[in-house]
């Protein structure tokens, strides 16, 4: 038999507070873009450096990645906006969300440039 839900990740490895905030697609009346989420969340950090070739074949230095349990920001699929780890702000490149066999969110992986 198949369990509903993945085993939780001890809250022990949450070390490290980031600051995560994400843009909406649409702009305010003066051109910047609108914030749907902004907030602290306790995260994994990996500084690990790497590489990754993105659509039109240019390499893209990756700074590190935050792993945060659940979902960030259920509302939206948003993937545009920044974290700030260490007084350190880091460009969201990518954002990958880990589900459980129900179907809910077990946590969201944001590779960081």
């Amino acid at each position: 038999m198949i369990p509903d839900k993945l085993p939780k990740i001890p809250d022990i490895l949450f070390r490290t507070t980031a600051k995560i905030v994400l843009y909406d697609n649409e702009l305010n009346e003066n051109g910047e873009p609108l914030i749907i989420h902004d907030a602290e969340h306790r995260c994994i950090w990996s500084d690990k450096r790497r590489r990754t070739v993105d659509a039109e074949k240019r390499v893209i230095e990756l700074e590190g990645s935050i792993i945060v349990d659940g979902d960030v920001a259920p509302d939206t699929k948003a993937a545009d906006g920044y974290a700030v780890i260490y007084g350190e702000k880091l460009k969201i490149y990518k954002v990958k969300r880990a589900r459980n066999p129900d179907g809910s969110v077990h946590h969201t992986t944001m590779e960081l440039v």
